[in-house]
């Protein structure tokens, strides 16, 4: 931190090379450090199929979250509040769903920092994974959350979703064998 004597002040940006001195800038902007910094760093751990850790960096006493299932159209109003650590630990959540997550900091009575940018996180699929899936819309790319496609013959068989003139399902069906 370099404190600035009231007034006008002036930034100078010097460059040298074998070139000469050329320095080329555009669209730079000076602005005071935030009184509420934003959290940066989002990072996720400990996933499960039902809930997840979250961490940040920031030096705030209180945060809040907001979050929800992905694609989750964020509204500004926090549904987790009163956090006092720079972690959180979801919990209920469903498996093999994937979460969307911004957080702020708290820094005194009507002080709060921006939003953080989004993070995503996906819980664990669930060892009895049931889906019911006709598969007339589904392609390989398109496969659900902890479901695999196998396009290819293996010695255990064939796995995969095909447009056919079988009399099946039509467009799609899955064949597993």
């Amino acid at each position: 931190d370099i404190p600035l004597p009231l007034g006008t002040n002036r930034i100078i940006f010097r460059a040298t090379s074998g070139w000469g001195n050329n320095l080329y800038l555009d669209n730079i902007k000076v602005d005071e450090a935030p009184l509420c910094p934003t959290p940066v760093n989002l990072t996720t751990s400990t996933i499960s199929t039902d809930s997840a850790v979250v961490q940040w960096l920031n030096t705030s006493n209180s945060y809040e979250i907001e979050f929800g299932i992905h694609p989750y159209y964020f509204t500004g109003v926090a549904n987790i509040t009163n956090i006092n650590t720079n972690s959180f630990v979801f919990q209920n959540l469903s498996h093999s769903t994937k979460y969307d997550y911004r957080v702020k900091s708290i820094c005194g009575s009507n002080l709060t920092s921006n939003w953080s940018t989004t993070s995503s996180f996906t819980t664990n699929c669930s060892s009895n994974n049931f889906i019911y899936e006709n598969f007339d819309n589904l392609t390989l790319a398109s496969m659900p959350i902890c479901w695999t496609a196998i396009n290819s013959h293996t010695s255990s068989g064939f796995v995969g979703v095909h447009n056919t003139f079988w009399p099946l399902s039509y467009p799609f069906h899955l064949i597993l064998w």
